[in-house]
């Protein structure tokens, strides 16, 4: 069960969002949820989407201001820098993709896809970086 995990959490960043993708539509086909059919959805997804990314910049900013000590060497050794910056890359490439798609008019069932995957990449991101500040101030003192 713990190899399990910790292959979860190596490649959190394409489980987390797939599964949710994966229940979306699942609640999609089953009519108990559709994003497309919330007004507030379609008014506000553009200005939610901006949001986000602009915390996964601010989340990218934490990472790269992290200093040089022995936590952040056990950081890069066990791996868990890369899993946050491929977090926040896939993140940022997600949001732009859906800012890109709403700003030439393409609707489709992918701007919820892109929707999903720019909110789990966020909340993951989030998470992280804050175990992250926690341990790396509980090292410095």
């Amino acid at each position: 069960m713990r190899k399990v995990f910790e292959k979860v959490n190596v490649y959190i960043y394409f489980v987390i969002p797939f599964l949710v993708c994966l229940i979306y539509y699942f609640l999609m086909i089953s009519n108990l949820l559709n994003l497309q059919a919330i007004d507030n959805y379609n008014n506000h997804k553009f200005d939610f989407v901006v949001t986000l990314l602009g915390t996964l910049l601010t989340i990218y900013g934490f990472m790269m201001m992290l200093p040089e000590n022995k936590f952040r060497k056990a950081l890069r050794i066990y791996k868990h820098d890369e899993i946050i910056n491929n977090t926040i890359f896939i993140g940022i490439l997600s949001s732009l993709i859906f800012i890109l798609m709403y700003l030439i008019g393409y609707e489709s069932w992918l701007h919820d896809l892109f929707f999903l995957v720019t909110i789990s990449e966020t909340t993951i991101a989030t998470i992280k970086i804050f175990k992250i500040l926690r341990y790396s101030a509980k090292s410095v003192s």
